[in-house]
């Protein structure tokens, strides 16, 4: 006689997938989402279109090769504070602008800039990059 051969029972999936979606929902339901915090940051305000030459302007250059001048005074970025409080001292009104030269590094700008800060610069503060001649 012939020997009816028997398929190997299959475990029922059915009810592991309801668990499954029923976790899915629960989670996604009861999940807190963080809202990405960001600086807020305004564009200057326009200025007008040419720039105002009656103004007194202490210009502080940065040169690739590590030099710093202030107002065509050679000066070094330890000695740069006590340069733009000298200036000051002359022009108390003049504005401050950087002069950077491609390839400076930007913690040399970033010394130069908090050194004209602490000289009592906080609102005439420009930076100018210049590119490399060829």
């Amino acid at each position: 006689s012939r020997k009816a051969r028997s398929k190997p029972e299959e475990p029922d999936l059915t009810p592991a997938l309801d668990i499954v979606f029923i976790l899915l929902i629960f989670f996604i339901v009861t999940a807190t989402f963080q809202q990405e915090k960001a600086i807020l940051v305004e564009p200057p305000n326009p200025g007008p279109s040419e720039p105002n030459t009656d103004t007194p302007t202490i210009v502080v250059q940065l040169g690739s090769d590590g030099s710093v001048y202030v107002n065509g005074k050679i000066s070094t970025l330890d000695l740069v504070r006590g340069s733009i409080s000298r200036e000051r001292a002359e022009t108390p009104d003049a504005s401050l602008v950087i002069s950077v030269d491609d390839g400076v590094k930007s913690s040399a700008l970033l010394r130069v800039r908090d050194a004209a800060y602490s000289a009592g610069y906080h609102r005439k503060v420009g930076v100018i990059l210049t590119e490399a001649e060829t």
